[in-house]
């Protein structure tokens, strides 16, 4: 079964990372204030004190730092069906020896170094449908 949404923008929101706060906690935490059922990551900038990503199901890879570029960020988040926001985030990262390293930002595991700045859209649902997907 699949998915497909049709909805609008809505809010915009500037999130500052401090040092030693979680990338994807903060985003969540973001999105509980501002009562988000939806979000869009649209840009980011900053680095983290070390990373941890998903690069494979059930894989991690682990680069330590004192500091990785956060070169892309792309994600969204959605509403469990408790209504707690769950961020899913993805991206590359460089680290001090210049080698790229790509996956899913594990959560409680990659700290803000100096700042991390993430724009969010808020995207409003209007409706979704289901369909199914022949194999």
């Amino acid at each position: 079964m699949a998915i497909i949404e049709r909805g609008a923008p809505g809010r915009i929101f500037y999130v500052r990372i401090h040092p030693n706060e979680d990338l994807v906690r903060s985003i969540e935490h973001t999105a509980r204030e501002a009562g988000l059922g939806a979000a869009l990551v649209r840009s980011s900038v900053g680095s983290l004190a070390h990373a941890c990503l998903e690069v494979a199901a059930g894989r991690l890879l682990e680069r330590p730092g004192p500091a990785l570029e956060i070169m892309t960020l792309q994600g969204e988040v959605r509403a469990t069906p408790h209504g707690l926001p769950e961020a899913r985030l993805a991206g590359v990262v460089m680290d001090l020896q210049g080698q790229f390293h790509a996956g899913r930002f594990v959560r409680g595991r990659n700290p803000a170094c100096m700042t991390i700045e993430v724009v969010l859209e808020e995207w409003c649902i209007e409706q979704q449908m289901e369909f199914s997907v022949d194999e």
